[in-house]
């Protein structure tokens, strides 16, 4: 079979081209042979894959390594290459510094509270406390700081998202999280019981 090329989806025995796209309409789906609705009327080309391929942006003829993997363009590689990639997005970031910051900032709020609701909503499990930006995650049976040196100080988050939010772990206020760190408990622990 050439590349790109797999059994037609319609069982029919014949090579057709993978899809690259999902189509309802056509029935295909992306990565999948073609099911063709009319008829196998698009001929397939039996090309390998060279082992250089000149970048349009810079003009160099580099090797296929040099280009990053892309299944949407033709031999499964980008178009331009990982250099010209890297200096266009160095750019871009650049000069939209301040737009990615806060874009990275509404991104980092938005996890905070979808871990939150997932361990009970944006409220201090010890004193009640509501205000977000007071609010984090607290280990319940310790071992917070030892957590955080392997996964990665601020990575606590995502890593709980990745996780499945695992038990173990609540919401607590600044104040109770530090105290429970300092103390062994919170003060408002004794008082409550």
């Amino acid at each position: 079979m050439a590349v790109g090329t797999g059994l037609c989806a319609c069982e029919c025995g014949q090579t057709t081209a993978v899809s690259r796209w999902s189509s309802v309409i056509h029935g295909n789906e992306r990565g999948k042979p073609r099911l063709y609705v009319h008829g196998h009327n698009r001929k397939i080309r039996d090309e390998s894959i060279p082992e250089t391929k000149r970048c349009p942006n810079c003009k160099r003829e580099l090797p296929m390594e040099q280009f990053s993997l892309n299944p949407q363009h033709r031999y499964g590689r980008d178009a331009y290459c990982k250099l010209c990639v890297r200096k266009r997005s160095k750019e871009y970031r650049a000069l939209n510094k301040a737009r990615l910051s806060e874009r990275q900032k509404e991104l980092a709020l938005q996890l905070k509270r979808t871990v939150f609701q997932a361990y009970g909503g944006p409220i201090c499990s010890c004193c009640g406390e509501k205000e977000f930006f007071f609010l984090s995650m607290d280990h319940i049976e310790g071992g917070g700081n030892k957590h955080r040196k392997s996964i990665g100080r601020a990575r606590i988050y995502r890593w709980l998202k990745a996780q499945n939010y695992p038990s173990g772990f609540q919401v607590l206020c600044f104040n109770c999280n530090l105290a429970k760190g300092f103390y062994g408990h919170c003060p408002h622990d004794i008082v409550n019981h």
